[in-house]
């Protein structure tokens, strides 16, 4: 596995360059150690980083939600880089390794048809599927129907074998631009447009990681942190970097309540091309 090389996608800019410093010291030590790790950073910090492996490419800093949305149009500018690699992984920001993960365990497994790697969004692992925060709107094309029995993954995380994931970014990319120019973000942003991907792409088999890779701190879940995802809370004011007030818990108790019965509603009356 000495010679097998990944390529890492980073996104950093304005208030997140606070996470880059652990993110890369535990990923050096704790990442897949057999193979050789390549770092593509994109932010706005031009002198963020000066070590051999890590590739700086600049980005402007954008309001909420371009950051996150543009993220496949971003990867397409280190395009022929990604082309050496053997697989190509997407992490956060706010990610830290906190045990060592060997290849196996995360790699796709060829032999199996495995080409994709996506983790299992921590908040929808025993939710039904039409409860889940997919894109529902047939103008987007991130729209993934009711009636689809599928994973709801996190975009936190995304990956795999080098040529199925160029394949991702593409269309994704072409996806995103093709939504904006009809005036329409979808739900979740890229996060969206990688669960309808994951969704229609029934030829891709997609190795699924359990939520124990993306642990989310601040909620302290009943399962084991592999890779932890900082509590972005501590470091800076999300709400006023995003541009949006904080909901109490019962004013979000309530909305959840509504969207499930709505769900349940739309999926009863579902048709088809209705």
């Amino acid at each position: 596995m000495e010679n097998t090389k990944i390529a890492i996608l980073y996104i950093c800019t304005g208030q997140y360059t606070v996470f880059w410093e652990e993110f890369y010291k535990s990923f050096q030590e704790h990442f897949l150690p057999n193979c050789r790790k390549e770092y593509y950073v994109f932010t706005d910090k031009d002198d963020l980083c000066e070590k051999e492996n890590v590739h700086l490419t600049h980005i402007d800093h954008l309001d909420w939600p371009y950051n996150t949305l543009l993220r496949f149009e971003f990867f397409l500018k280190v395009k022929t880089e990604l082309e050496k690699s053997d697989y190509i992984y997407f992490f956060n920001a706010n990610m830290k390794c906190n045990k060592v993960i060997f290849e196996q365990e995360f790699l796709p497994d060829i032999a199996k048809g495995e080409k994709l790697v996506a983790a299992i969004h921590p908040l929808y692992v025993n939710v039904r599927s039409r409860h889940c925060p997919f894109e529902r709107d047939e103008r987007s094309l991130a729209y993934v129907p009711y009636t689809s029995e599928s994973k709801y993954i996190m975009g936190s995380l995304s990956g795999g074998e080098k040529e199925a994931y160029l394949s991702l970014i593409l269309e994704l990319a072409f996806n995103v631009q093709k939504d904006l120019q009809n005036g329409f973000i979808a739900k979740v942003h890229d996060e969206s447009h990688l669960n309808a991907y994951v969704t229609k792409h029934s030829e891709y088999q997609v190795k699924y990681l359990s939520p124990s890779y993306i642990y989310p701190m601040e909620l302290r879940p009943a399962y084991q942190a592999y890779i932890l995802m900082l509590d972005k809370k501590l470091y800076f004011d999300v709400y006023k970097f995003k541009k949006c007030k904080k909901k109490s818990l019962l004013i979000r108790a309530i909305n959840k309540i509504i969207r499930y019965l709505h769900e349940d509603l739309e999926y009863i009356v579902f048709l088809p091309n209705r």
